[in-house]
């Protein structure tokens, strides 16, 4: 089966906000691993805080690096994923805004607009078909 345009676009597209998650956690664990080495034990304490923080942080691209493969291979496992993640993404968001009282809410919504899409777009149903979900 060839792979439809719309998920090739959003393969894409998850590849490289998988990688530039990637990139933006990286100075912070290099903070962190610093931090550690520093032989003083507050600073080995905030360094080892920032190394488990980075750890969370790179969960969300590494599973948009997986979803973006499992995509462009058109896996049935890489729709589930991109249901999950992309659900997990939204709910985030949704806590970001009850959290900050509204007050970042277009900041936030910004940044949910590209997993919504996806989210929609992968309930079509010919985009489950091409999935075999």
């Amino acid at each position: 089966m060839t792979r439809p345009t719309g998920i090739t676009i959003i393969a894409i597209l998850s590849l490289i906000s998988g990688l530039l998650g990637l990139c933006g956690a990286s100075p912070l664990f290099a903070a962190g691993i610093v931090g550690a080495l520093i032989p003083t034990g507050i600073t080995q304490v905030v360094g080892a805080v920032l190394i488990l923080v980075t750890a969370l942080l790179v969960i969300g691209p590494i599973l948009q690096i997986i979803f973006a493969y499992g995509a462009w291979n058109l896996r049935s496992w890489a729709w589930w994923l991109g249901i999950i993640a992309t659900g997990v993404s939204v709910l985030g968001v949704v806590i970001a805004i009850l959290g900050s009282g509204g007050a970042a809410i277009l900041a936030t919504v910004t940044n949910a607009l590209l997993p919504i899409i996806i989210f929609i777009y992968l309930l079509i149903p010919d985009v489950r078909k091409s999935f075999n979900v």
